[in-house]
């Protein structure tokens, strides 16, 4: 079964469990975390139980990607969609007016902006960017080690990868070098890690936001 971590985004099922009736044991854990527990009140699995868990985690975690491919495949489709009915982004947008940026080839929709985000040169989501700045992604798109590419994706020499757009939008008007924005802290290394099979002869520079001064 399925079931939602507190803490985790809402409707997201992350965890998991399996229980055996009657015999008072069982696993559970979480996909997100990569955790695995071995539940029991007393009692101690046997060898054919390991194996018949080991199997139905195995089961799971298949359906788990079949499942996570389907909809970040579905929410692709939808990104390209919304992407090719949108126009170009107002220069005059409050947000980039705000970060002091040019609109480097996003699009808008009323009055929010459209950040594309690709994987392997594929669009597969979009992230959105109101006036104030609140910014949200599409539902159950793909993300890992995604970025948006500023500047040319041809003969890259120095590729550098920052974390937002607007850091980005900087480092390109700065350098005139392409930039790809991870879009999150987290998602840096993963974004490098494809990047690096992507782009083999450029040279990567990591642009880290420095929040040493930050709060947490």
């Amino acid at each position: 079964h399925r079931f939602q971590i507190s803490g985790d985004r809402l409707n997201s099922k992350n965890g998991w469990y399996i229980l055996f009736p009657g015999e008072h044991t069982g696993f559970f854990g979480s996909w997100k975390l990569g955790i695995k527990h071995h539940w029991s009140a007393g009692a101690t699995t046997s060898q054919l139980e390991n194996i018949l868990i080991t199997n139905a985690i195995n089961k799971l975690r298949k359906q788990r990607e079949i499942d996570l491919r389907i909809k970040q495949e579905s929410v692709a489709d939808y990104a390209n969609q919304l992407w090719s009915k949108s126009n170009s982004a107002d220069s005059r947008h409050p947000y980039l007016v705000a970060k002091g940026c040019r609109n480097y080839g996003l699009r808008q929709k009323g009055n929010i902006l459209i950040i594309p985000i690709y994987d392997k040169g594929e669009l597969v989501n979009l992230q959105y960017i109101s006036p104030n700045g609140e910014k949200r992604f599409l539902n159950g798109g793909k993300l890992k080690g995604c970025y948006a590419l500023i500047g040319s994706p041809l003969n890259i020499s120095d590729l550098y990868i920052c974390e937002g757009w607007a850091t980005g939008a900087t480092i390109h008007e700065e350098t005139e070098a392409t930039v790809a924005c991870a879009m999150s802290a987290a998602n840096i290394l993963s974004a490098c890690q494809l990047l690096q099979i992507q782009y083999p002869h450029a040279n990567l520079i990591i642009a880290g936001d420095d929040d040493r001064q930050t709060d947490g």
